[in-house]
């Protein structure tokens, strides 16, 4: 660990020692090196170990300012995690971490760390039953050969489901359905290598969800979803309520044609649900092979002129609809398991 300019560890009362306020050049330690900011995204990435973490800014005012209890906590994580923290303050600083945060709020934590590894999936292998555990076909890098990888659940008592975004290029809608994947505990974040917003960006957007979240990329949508299907997954794609879905050319043999919302499809089979972008919805590609379609209707089947619900809101609602028969089920478990020990105490 290092505190620059013999920066002190933090008291119990509050943050002390130097503070580096030279107008120094920000020496950035590796040429893949992404600058997260603000607590709750520097704290994930320091909790979730995913990252290689060079280097934290921190800022303190110039009048010295009362730090929260939340401030204080993340600089102690930091410090017992052994980064280089360097303690800055000053105009020209406050100007340097704005623009390393790209203009967004970093409540004055700034770190540099390494990319997330995010592996190029090829494909997923089939599930035994709920709960169990997978294979997937992965491979680190576009030049590397897939391997056999295994996945664990997220959950207990349903099948995986794993979320596909297609062409979703807003980076605070990503981070939106991030967090909410995260949130309704969904087994892993699928992104096409191609004709999606920069990664780096949309992990920013997510608040920190994206660094305990699976991420995987696709480099041949179709091809991964025909290998999955063979698998036993089932995939199941979002559209507009009055989306007229076109079948022709539909490569399935025996597709399903109707709408439908599976809400209890993951008690049977590991499932994939595809999102597409706000402007065109789901490419017709990726809809050929879908086996089913599922769409949110409005309350009064009545838009009055209002667009309909933007793909962050619409995932979350999906994403809810589909885990909704299993949330709190481990819970549920273990007070079930309590009534039957206590009726075999009372009988």
């Amino acid at each position: 660990m290092g505190i620059s300019n013999n920066g002190a560890v933090p008291q119990t009362n509050g943050i002390e020692g130097p503070v580096n306020t030279n107008n120094d050049v920000v020496a950035i330690q590796a040429a893949d090196s992404e600058f997260l900011y603000g607590l709750h995204s520097v704290e994930a990435a320091i909790r979730a170990k995913r990252r290689k973490l060079h280097k934290l800014y921190v800022y303190s005012s110039e009048d010295g300012g009362i730090w929260s209890d939340a401030e204080k906590a993340l600089y102690r994580r930091a410090v017992n995690a052994r980064l280089d923290i360097v303690r800055v303050g000053g105009p020209e600083w406050k100007q340097k971490l704005g623009q390393l945060a790209g203009g967004r709020a970093h409540n004055g934590f700034v770190l540099e760390a390494s990319p997330i590894p995010i592996p190029i999936l090829h494909s997923l292998g089939s599930v035994e039953y709920a709960g169990a555990s997978w294979e997937a076909q992965l491979s680190e890098a576009a030049t590397s050969p897939p391997s056999a990888t295994n996945l664990v659940p997220k959950a207990e008592g349903r099948f995986p489901l794993l979320l596909l975004l297609d062409a979703v290029t807003d980076t605070g809608n990503i981070g939106a359905i991030l967090r909410s994947a995260y949130f309704f505990g969904l087994d892993g974040i699928i992104i096409p290598e191609f004709g999606s917003s920069s990664t780096a960006n949309m992990l920013k957007a997510s608040s920190g969800a994206a660094e305990y979240m699976p991420l995987f990329r696709i480099r041949n949508e179709v091809e991964f979803l025909e290998l999955s299907q063979e698998n036993g997954w089932h995939i199941s794609t979002s559209i507009a309520p009055d989306a007229q879905v076109r079948i022709t050319g539909l490569r399935r043999p025996q597709p399903v044609t109707s709408r439908q919302t599976p809400e209890r499809i993951l008690e049977s089979q590991p499932t994939i649900l595809i999102l597409g972008n706000e402007g065109v919805g789901v490419r017709p590609k990726l809809t050929r092979v879908s086996d089913s379609f599922t769409s949110i209707q409005d309350a009064c089947g009545l838009h009055d002129g209002v667009d309909s619900l933007n793909v962050s809101a619409a995932a979350a609602i999906l994403m809810r609809d589909l885990v909704k028969p299993f949330l709190g089920l481990e819970n549920r478990n273990k007070n079930t398991a309590g009534t039957e020990e206590n009726r075999a105490r009372i009988f």
